[in-house]
């Protein structure tokens, strides 16, 4: 693996100018061997300068400064076929050891008026976990990042990891939660609890996970500064395993030429030393209270290790001066406290660095999913498919309230449903889009209607916009309930969700999927979600016995055994009218494709954020939304024969 390149350039006059000024810089600048092998050449000159590159080039490829080490400690040889090659030693050698690089590859040219080296440092550990490697879990993260590239947007353009409502630095742009490397597969989610146990079962000494964690932070400050010759950091570190954490980073990077300043957090001065980059290593997710941070100097970046200072670890709701993180470096898997409340907005740019701690084997779990995860889940259209194969029937609407079933069509429509039934009691108010069938239902007593055509449809959407009368409330139970006896994939949204209120397991079952905002949650739960929304989404789901979608910044998709997963796509864009009615469209068509009823919701949400993430950044309308769901689909679509019959 290439860990580092460098290149360097020398204009040959001007070397050779400066060393008839300064002979004694020969001595200074190479080894006895170099000195003997430049001199025995006709321009020993351009040897030296070529020579000179190479060194330049390799404290690149290192990416520490000239003061870093010796000038002898890198020699320039010949290897046995006489190839040019590097010997490195003393500190040299100490700071490629702790990089995990193992090898040289140098290429060296001049020509009259200039010399050219270039290096690749490359690794060959077999030790998974070098020193100074910072290995992402995601592509994450998000940043885990956690994926294989496949969608080359960001989570949300800053993990910006989720959605909030202010603006983030992190993901995609808006409020969302990038988790570094933008396409991910899924990065586990542990809370602080589960990750105290985690490490009390940790394979590996104490010690040893402190270093891998500081080398992932060292290697983070590094990339953020753009190197380290002349680079300030100032390291905020508390008590604990966190600021062990931090001071370990201060040790390595003081090793690669960096001034470091090392501050107790429990006595940081008001305002901290000017520097380039302040590391925030004073409390972790375990940290109960509240916490004053130290303001730094105008212009220095912040990176934040495991989570900001003063942020919960669980609900991300923070208490105190929190410092903003431009990135944030945590270990193992990601914390709830980072993708909720303020820590979405406080924790920037999410990275997730494997230092070696068993995560995986949790039941139940939970785990932040990505475009390589949600792609597994998307079946293809077979050659022969017909149209009642993917069928989704959509009951909504009522008077004055017709727009909820045609962005509900719209949506189902443009996500791969194969024939859309859109059916209104009384009749629809408002036009629907083409390629939606529109079968009227009466405007009393429907239930029986929709129960007895339920047999030819591959999933049923409810609810939007049908109004919260006890008339309503009877039917929509009726008939959530006929098709949950069935095994019938049904979404149940908005005035469904209403309808159903506390009593909602007597009509529900697994292949349901309830997709309440917090109001809506409120009336199935009868009480407020609260500020653990993960366990908030698992409570419902494990009372009702259905798939629940709570939706927020980031939204909680929890099953009746306790899974959950969660979806930081979308922004701010999707706080406007009518985009749960798209949402809601969205997962119907997922279900009629044959994706289970867990795995539907999670895509769903997704691709719905994902979708608004492709519109414009103001005046986004609901509709919108679903003219980029194919944009999205495409990304997931392999190549395949895509002709339908009817």
């Amino acid at each position: 693996m290439i860990l580092g390149i460098g290149a360097d350039l020398v204009d040959l006059d001007r070397f050779r100018a400066v060393l008839e000024r300064r002979p004694g810089m020969i001595a200074r600048l190479f080894t006895d061997a170099e000195r003997e092998y430049a001199e025995r050449r006709n321009d020993p000159v351009e040897r030296y300068a070529v020579r000179f590159a190479a060194k330049e080039a390799a404290l690149k490829s290192m990416g520490v400064g000239m003061g870093a080490v010796d000038w002898h400690d890198i020699e320039v040889a010949r290897d046995d076929s006489g190839r040019p090659s590097l010997i490195v030693r003393g500190r040299a050698a100490e700071v490629a050891s702790s990089l995990g690089i193992s090898r040289w590859e140098l290429t060296l040219t001049h020509t009259d008026i200039v010399a050219q080296a270039i290096v690749v440092a490359r690794s060959g550990r077999s030790d998974p976990y070098p020193p100074d490697s910072e290995l992402l879990r995601s592509e994450l993260p998000l940043s885990q990042l956690a994926r294989k590239r496949s969608l080359q947007r960001p989570l949300s353009s800053q993990l910006g990891f989720l959605g909030g409502r202010g603006p983030r630095r992190g993901l995609t742009g808006g409020d969302s939660v990038p988790i570094d490397s933008a396409p991910i597969d899924s990065v586990p989610i542990v809370t602080p609890a589960e990750m105290a146990a985690i490490d009390r079962c940790a394979p590996e000494p104490v010690d040893v996970l402190i270093g891998r964690a500081g080398s992932a932070v060292a290697r983070a400050a590094i990339r953020m500064m753009g190197g380290t010759y002349g680079r300030r950091v100032v390291v905020v570190a508390g008590k604990g395993n966190n600021g062990n954490d931090g001071r370990n980073a201060a040790v390595k990077l003081r090793a690669r030429g960096v001034r470091v300043i090392v501050i107790d957090a429990a006595s940081a001065p008001e305002t901290l030393p000017e520097c380039d980059l302040v590391i925030d290593a004073a409390y972790g997710t375990g940290f109960a209270g509240t916490y004053d941070a130290p303001v730094p100097c105008a212009g220095s970046l912040v990176l934040a290790v495991d989570i900001p200072s003063g942020v919960d670890g669980l609900t991300g709701i923070a208490t105190g001066r929190v410092l903003q993180a431009d990135e944030t470096v945590t270990f193992a898997a990601l914390k709830p406290g980072l993708l909720f409340a303020d820590g979405i907005a406080l924790s920037g740019r999410c990275r997730v660095a494997d230092i070696g701690l068993p995560v995986e084997g949790r039941s139940p779990r939970a785990d932040l999913i990505g475009a390589d995860f949600v792609g597994r889940w998307l079946p293809g259209r077979l050659l022969h498919a017909n149209k009642w194969e993917s069928a989704v029937w959509i009951v909504a609407g009522s008077p004055g309230m017709g727009g909820a079933a045609a962005l509900c069509s719209a949506a189902a429509a443009r996500a791969g449903a194969g024939y859309v039934r859109v059916s209104t009691p009384g009749g629809a108010a408002a036009d629907l889009p083409l390629g939606s069938v529109r079968v009227d239902v009466p405007a009393t007593g429907w239930a029986s209607d929709v129960v007895a055509g339920l047999g030819r449809f591959g999933a049923l959407v409810i609810g939007n916009g049908l109004g919260t009368t006890d008339e309503a409330r009877d039917n929509i139970r009726q008939v959530v309930a006929a098709a949950a006896g069935r095994g019938l994939p049904t979404v149940v949204d908005a005035d469904g969700l209403t309808a159903l209120g506390v009593e909602a397991s007597r009509f529900v079952g697994p292949s349901t999927v309830l997709t309440p905002h917090d109001r809506e949650y409120a009336r199935l739960a009868g009480h407020a979600p609260g500020s653990d929304r993960i366990a908030a989404a698992r409570e419902l789901a494990a009372t009702t016995g259905a798939v629940v979608l709570l939706k927020g910044g980031a939204t909680v998709i929890a099953s009746p055994d306790g899974d959950v997963l969660v979806s930081a796509e979308g922004d701010q864009r999707l706080a406007t009218a009518g985009t749960g009615d798209v949402l809601a469209g969205i997962i119907g068509a997922l279900l009629a494709c044959g994706v289970d009823p867990f795995r539907a919701a999670a895509s769903g949400a997704f691709i719905h954020g994902r979708a608004a993430a492709l519109g414009w950044e103001r005046g986004l309308v609901a509709s919108d939304i679903s003219g980029h769901v194919p944009d999205v689909l495409g990304e997931f679509t392999p190549d395949h024969p895509r002709r339908i019959h009817a």
